[in-house]
């Protein structure tokens, strides 16, 4: 079994804790970190044109046009127009996600609801159009068109994407100047036309004070453009994008300003929550923005509301990023165990959708077949191996490896009891026991259970049980496991009959805790690694003598 990174990943993820010293409970909030990130929106704002222009951008970057082509334009209209996006902040938002198109045409919606803080203050994205990017979970487009006013929502996005001209990129509306002065992630499109573009309106009670800002502003750019000419050493204009690449660029980029839009989030939050209680704004902080927006779920901060208490994965903030990049490519690694015969191997080739008789099969016999550990990638799932490990109590065992000596030798431990810790270890462990609950199995999910480990307990062959009984082998499976503290499912399966029975229950059980299983399986290799690599025997109390 190869190592679940590659070395370059692991050294990425291990180098910005070399100075650390040992934590207690850092598993469980890399594991809560990760809950959070999984539930955590980008929001891009498209803004710098009219409602028309926008929402033809925010459709662009959603790769549902193609300015090239010219894809039916009115169909491609409704694309953006169909969605109901407009909704009061009232008790509930809908956001609709485009699932499925077909020539340009929107032919199916997912709602998700997203509730809003009792708080009786406006949204900053009350009555914006916004649309869920079809191919790319958990990025909102937002359609903003005005950019009036001190308390611009333009403040509460994370990307911005602006229309605009060679002539106007450097004479931006002020609220995305200011941003742009922040290093705001930002991105410029080349409009159409002209009359694509909103110019920044005078406004405000004083319209003589702003109208000298917008007059110095000129006068700065106007300065810059005269320093260029004459040899200054000015910064190059931004590169000015198509509206036909803007969806391809777009989507290389996102889930990577994702990621760091949410290390930034977690810096902050922290950093507000270690101010004094007294001295400390709620109704205006971060994360009271975040929930009013749905940017954050209520759930989550009340589930890991000490995670914000914490430095240890956001000092530095490198932490973070490196641990959201490994995770996408940690394997995980899903063992079948049982005991010998129990029919394992046949379990394996079911998961993998093949016969037994199949070529590239895990290999099944009426002897002990499976002698070493084999590995398959399962089907439909990155990053997600299937590992058909040896029986236990195999006879063979006892068998000396001369030929010349065929005697058995006595057992020096009993067959029934397994050896511990397994090796190689899994992340998750399929457990097979045929026809009924064995005493092993029990024994096993134990074990495996008091360590950390996720368990599926599966009743193999089980074409040979009455079809009346089926339903009371469950039962009585689930009821003495319950008595015992285990509360687990079990699943009743058959190679015979693949589609029958349970196996494609548990092939979605898998699918469906994909996500928890691989923050669980992540969080133990980080504390394991740094335990090993990293920590070793370093404590605090070792760091103090250094000092």
């Amino acid at each position: 079994m190869t190592e679940k990174l590659s070395d370059e990943m692991v050294e990425l993820l291990l180098a910005p804790w070399r100075s650390s010293s040992q934590v207690t409970g850092l598993e469980g909030r890399i594991v809560a970190a990760l809950e959070m990130y999984d539930h955590f929106y980008l929001d891009v704002a498209v803004t710098g044109g009219t409602q028309d222009a926008n929402n033809q951008l925010a459709k662009a970057l959603c790769g549902l046009t193609d300015d090239k082509e010219e894809v039916e334009e009115g169909e491609n209209e409704e694309a953006i127009d169909d969605v109901d996006c407009k909704k009061e902040w009232e008790g509930e938002v809908e956001h609709s996600r485009v699932t499925t198109l077909e020539k340009g045409k929107l032919v199916s919606k997912e709602k998700i609801t997203v509730k809003a803080s009792d708080d009786n203050n406006d949204s900053p994205t009350d009555n914006q159009p916004m649309v869920l990017h079809p191919t790319i979970p958990n990025i909102r487009i937002w359609s903003v068109s005005s950019l009036d006013g001190q308390n611009h929502p333009i403040d509460h996005y994370d990307v911005l994407v602006v229309l605009t001209s060679e002539q106007h990129q450097e004479d931006l509306p002020g609220p995305i100047m200011e941003l742009r002065k922040r290093d705001q992630p930002m991105v410029l499109v080349r409009a159409k036309q002209e009359q694509d573009l909103v110019q920044e309106k005078i406004t405000g009670p004083c319209k003589t004070c702003a109208w000298e800002r917008m007059r110095d502003r000129k006068m700065e750019i106007e300065r810059k453009r005269l320093s260029t000419r004459a040899g200054g050493d000015m910064k190059a204009k931004q590169t000015l994008l198509d509206l036909w690449e803007i969806g391809a660029t777009m989507t290389a980029s996102l889930p990577e300003l994702r990621k760091e839009a949410f290390c930034q989030f977690m810096v902050e939050v922290v950093r507000e929550n270690r101010v004094p209680k007294l001295l400390r704004n709620t109704k205006q902080s971060l994360l009271s923005a975040g929930l009013k927006i749905g940017k954050v779920r209520q759930e989550d901060v009340d589930c890991h509301g000490d995670l914000f208490q914490s430095m240890d994965l956001i000092n530095p903030p490198s932490r973070l990023l490196s641990a959201l990049t490994a995770l996408e490519h940690l394997r995980l690694d899903l063992g079948v165990l049982g005991q010998t015969g129990s029919g394992c191997s046949s379990l394996v080739n079911s998961l993998l959708g093949l016969k037994n008789t199949d070529q590239g099969a895990s290999p099944t016999g009426v002897t002990e077949t499976t002698i070493d550990v084999l590995g398959f990638p399962y089907p439909e799932l990155p990053n997600v191996w299937l590992w058909d490990l040896p029986g236990m109590g195999r006879v063979g065992d006892l068998v000396p490896n001369d030929d010349k000596l065929p005697s058995i030798q006595p057992p020096t431990l009993p067959l029934s009891l397994p050896l511990f810790p397994l090796h190689p270890p899994c992340d998750v462990y399929i457990l097979v026991s045929p026809i009924r609950l064995s005493l092993e199995s029990v024994q096993l999910l134990q074990i495996l259970s008091a360590q950390g480990r996720s368990c599926y307990l599966v009743i193999s062959k089980a074409d040979l049980i009455d079809e009346v009984a089926v339903e009371e082998v469950r039962r009585w499976s689930e009821e003495t496991l319950c008595r015992i503290g285990l509360k687990q499912t079990t699943f009743l399966v058959s190679a015979l009959h693949i589609g029958d029975l349970d196996l494609p229950k548990l092939q979605e059980a898998l699918r469906g805790a994909l996500a928890s299983h691989r923050r669980a399986a992540f969080a133990r290799y980080v504390v394991e690694s740094l335990k090993t690599k990293v920590w070793g025997g370093k404590n605090l109390g070792d760091l103090c003598k250094l000092q």
